[in-house]
């Protein structure tokens, strides 16, 4: 049986043959995956403005890695990754639909637990430095395998950044022909790298 977290992880990511095929292979259907969301929805994880720590031990059970601001969790779907939930205090900035330019201040009873996503189980090694070109970026980084964490680590934070969680891009200004190159992750695993045009900067709360 599949754990549950990595059920989680499946029913919250975008479609792909990717996910398809690991599915798949653990005999995960697509009416388990539904149950599941309905169990989630009625347990609270439905709103990630009010998850908090008993709410992640409660419907994943005990963590594999515990510390006062993090639960990590090993995969079984995913086994080169680890699934990292972490506390990020009782105050939070989320964009404004209506006014992407104005984060709102958003602040909790208790303290929030947001899904901070897979981590690779070994560090892997990396160049020190590559240039911003969609080639070498190619070159360096593969898709299902590499996060956010090896991204960061190479390029510093992003320049431009949209969604949260789940969805999520960063966007970097290319050195080569001035595209931007994007990485799109799902729950902080990469899943696509895009070269893309205009400018790179967006709204992006860490730079507030």
């Amino acid at each position: 049986m599949v754990r549950t977290i990595d059920l989680f992880i499946a029913a919250g990511m975008r479609a792909s043959p990717e996910l398809d095929r690991r599915l798949r292979a653990a005999s995960v259907t697509a009416d388990v995956l539904e149950r599941q969301r309905r169990l989630w929805d009625a347990g609270g994880l439905s709103n990630p403005l009010q998850i908090t720590r008993e709410d992640v031990v409660r419907c994943f059970g005990p963590a594999d890695s515990v510390s006062d601001k993090a639960l990590v969790y090993d995969l079984e779907l995913w086994p080169d990754h680890r699934f990292e939930w972490v506390g990020c205090g009782r105050e939070v900035r989320i964009k404004d639909i209506v006014r992407p330019s104005r984060p709102v201040r958003w602040v909790s009873r208790e303290e929030m637990w947001m899904p901070r996503g897979f981590l690779l189980r070994r560090t892997p090694s990396l160049p020190r430095w590559i240039p911003k070109e969609v080639r070498a970026v190619r070159d360096t980084f593969l898709p299902w395998y590499h996060t956010v964490a090896e991204i960061e680590t190479v390029f510093g934070r992003p320049e431009g950044e949209d969604g949260w969680g789940q969805a999520l891009e960063w966007r970097y200004s290319s050195t080569d022909d001035g595209t931007n190159i994007v990485f799109d992750f799902d729950f902080g695993l990469l899943r696509e790298i895009l070269a893309t045009e205009g400018q790179a900067k967006s709204w992006n709360p860490s730079a507030e």
